[in-house]
């Protein structure tokens, strides 16, 4: 029976806890031996990972939350998890200290480039985990306080741990070769984004077929919600109950409840005809032999009274009454109430698949609902209810925690990168997963149970980390580089080593769940490896080719920057734009700083950039003057804008620029403007309108300039002096 179930459920737990601990260690330290080779780098996530774990059992005892089916794989979790960002601060110290920093300087680096990164990273994950806790299921909202609460718990472990360890013993080193990994050369980054952009069109189309494919296996999920399932087909008692279910009356009860408010309803024949008239239904649709009413006890004490070998209904109200002297109340409590106004009828079924016992209820409440007295209220419970009240409950929570974590992960990253349109690209890479997930379930056969839905949502917080990784180092890379195509090098070969580290330490410390002996752990750990390599796949073909041609500007970009209000305020550059708008279009640009006597740019060069003086003086000089000889054609000021003629016009520079002071310039290159021009619609029109007044004013200045040189020739020549 049940109670017999819950006692092996429990004792396998505390067996697996035993075996599959070490295991889920042995992965990882495996994993991280072939990926980073580093000693201090190895023993690092296992110290932040046991402390935190450490903590998280100290909350389940605190908070009286049991070690059931589900929180029990919470300690693994936070080993696969928790490693994660780990591997991402080790890299970036590695990283430091090949480009020669000190210990020291090496920990400031890191906590510099990955401090904000892994911050908002945990927050995604955390929310995925949180997520689950959405869910009416008492176990998953146990699951997801549980686990939330244990990466929080390691975040605070790796934030503390990592720089004071690193401190002490980061030049400990075992080879720092990767071994069998070896790390994309640039090279090879090379090589292959001009690959993948060469053939985009095809790598789309097959990412769209697959998505199709796998979105019409969707429709095929069956749901599941059956505890017995969970011991496996391989249990003893797995088998025992089946064989209970085969030959006898089944394990599985509902019951039908009915009332009708009125006090002896049930001591009338008219009544007891329904009872008797529900129960012969049940039997004719064949899904139980085995249900059980007041109107079985009266028709069984009556047929012996009558010496009927066969039980037999009292035909009157009288044959009740008299039959109520040798039955008391006390003996079909449970099937009807003390003033007998409302019975039970108890069905024993072998139904245990959820979708053929949904269809089974509907059924029975259809015939209730049309041919049941008037007079009579009913209404379906019982365990087998419950369990479908419970299926219902998962399959809203699934819905709920995808659609909310999604909406998290968009205004995040939305307002990280300043553009809802930035976080809405950031959503396909990870919602490929996703369909990838739910397509093969569908076509496996594979039905969603309390193990696999959590699956999803998890796997959406820990997918959106690389995607997060990449799209900063993106960022990073394009303040340092004005060629998006150089700055996409540059991240492929950065990010590389270890997002392919961390993937593929989750995706051994998530098959590492397929050793356990409970089915919906197994099918939560195949499907969790599956979603790490599709997201890993989709994060080095999607991600590169969405935001390839984007500007990202974060916002820690548009906070750093600081301009004088006095430029804002005088450049007609920025006339009519918000001040948003105009710190956008700034960061669309790099900025160069200049010595006194410095060429912004010399005649005869290429016309690849305009200028937007922030501070400091420039000089526009004829060609062949030199610095100390310069005529100056136009003097230029903070908020001025120089250089923009020749770029539009596509010719080389007809003059000179010189900065007269130590000076601060914005350079938009060709290729920066053009990317705000398409991607930023709003802000464009307005540099356009204002570059066209600048430009007129110029212009008509010039041409002032000009008679007021005509008219000194001509006073020159009335004078008689030689012009």
């Amino acid at each position: 029976g049940f109670p017999h179930v819950r006692t092996e459920i429990a004792g396998r737990i505390r067996a697996e806890q035993g075996s599959l601990f070490p295991l889920a260690i042995a992965a990882l330290l495996i994993a991280l031996f072939l990926l980073l080779r580093q000693l201090i780098d190895i023993i690092i996530p296992v110290l932040t990972a046991g402390f935190s774990i450490l903590w998280t059992l100290g909350f389940m005892s605190l908070a009286g939350i049991p070690l059931n089916v589900v929180t029990s794989i919470v300690p693994i979790l936070i080993i696969i998890v928790g490693s994660t960002e780990d591997i991402h601060l080790l890299s970036e110290f590695r990283h430091g200290q090949k480009q020669g920093f000190d210990t020291m300087a090496a920990v400031k680096h890191m906590a510099r480039r990955m401090g904000g990164i892994v911050l908002l990273t945990f927050i995604t994950t955390y929310a995925g985990f949180l997520s689950v806790s959405l869910s009416g299921i008492e176990v998953l909202w146990q699951f997801g306080i549980v686990s939330s609460t244990g990466l929080l718990l390691n975040f605070i472990a790796t934030i503390s741990l990592i720089p004071a360890l690193l401190s002490l013993a980061g030049k400990w080193q075992l080879d720092g070769k990767t071994g069998l990994f070896e790390v994309l050369s640039t090279a090879r980054a090379k090589k292959y984004w001009d690959w993948l952009w060469n053939n985009r069109a095809a790598v789309i189309s097959l990412f769209l077929l697959i998505t199709i494919t796998a979105s019409t296996g969707i429709p095929r999920i069956e749901i599941n919600h059956n505890s017995i399932d969970s011991l496996g087909k391989d249990s003893a008692v797995a088998r025992e109950i089946k064989l209970v279910n085969e030959n006898l009356a089944g394990l599985e009860t509902l019951s039908i409840v009915i009332d009708s408010g009125i006090e002896d309803t049930f001591l009338k024949v008219r009544y007891l005809d329904e009872l008797t008239k529900i129960q012969s239904y049940i039997t004719r649709q064949g899904w139980s032999q085995s249900s059980t009413s007041f109107a079985d006890y009266l028709a069984l004490l009556n047929g012996a009274f009558q010496e009927m070998d066969e039980p037999m209904p009292p035909m009157s109200d009288d044959v009740v009454t008299e039959l109520m002297i040798f039955l008391s109340q006390k003996d079909v409590k449970a099937y009807v109430t003390e003033d007998f106004s409302s019975a039970r009828i108890l069905v024993r079924h072998s139904v245990s698949s959820t979708e053929q016992l949904k269809i089974v209820v509907d059924d029975l409440q259809t015939f209730i609902d049309t041919e049941l007295d008037s007079g009579l209220r009913a209404h379906i419970t019982g365990d087998s209810v419950l369990s479908l009240s419970a299926t219902g409950a998962m399959i809203t929570g699934q819905l709920q925690s995808i659609l909310i974590l999604l909406l998290i992960i968009v205004l995040i990253i939305s307002m990280l990168f300043t553009e809802l349109k930035v976080g809405l690209i950031s959503a396909i890479p990870n919602l490929f997963p996703v369909i990838v997930l739910f397509g093969v379930m569908g076509y496996a056969g594979i039905p969603l149970n309390i193990g696999t839905t959590m699956a999803a949502a998890i796997a959406i917080g820990i997918a959106v980390d690389d995607t997060l990784h990449f799209m900063l180092r993106y960022n990073r890379e394009l303040k340092l580089e004005k060629s998006h195509r150089t700055a996409m090098y540059n991240t492929l070969h950065g990010e590389s080593l270890p997002i392919f580290a961390t993937s593929l330490a989750m995706i051994a410390g998530f098959l590492v769940f397929t050793l356990s002996t409970f089915e919906p752990i197994v099918q939560f750990g195949m499907l969790g490896a599956l979603v790490i390599a599709s997201a890993l796949v989709a994060d080095f073909i999607i991600t590169p080719l969405t935001i390839s041609s984007l500007r990202l500007i974060t916002i820690w970009d548009v906070m750093s920057l600081r301009l004088r209000k006095r430029v804002l305020a005088k450049s007609i550059l920025f006339k009519g734009m918000r001040p948003w708008q105009i710190r956008q279009f700034i960061l669309s640009g790099t900025v160069q700083d200049l010595s006194r006597g410095e060429y912004v740019f010399r005649h005869g060069e290429a016309s690849n950039s305009l200028f937007l003086l922030l501070t400091g003086k420039v000089e526009a000089c004829l060609p062949g003057m030199g610095d100390s000889a310069c005529r100056p054609l136009e003097k230029f000021v903070p908020g001025d804008v120089f250089g923009d003629v020749a770029l539009f016009a596509n010719q080389p520079r007809k003059a000179d620029a010189i900065a007269r002071m130590r000076s601060k310039v914005l350079v938009l290159s060709r290729d920066g403007f053009e990317n705000t021009t398409r991607h930023r619609p709003s802000i464009s029109a307005h540099i356009f309108q204002n570059l066209t007044e600048d430009l007129s004013r110029r212009m008509l200045n010039l041409v002032v300039k000009q008679e007021k040189a005509r008219a000194n020739i001509k006073n020159e020549s009335n004078n008689g002096k030689e012009p």
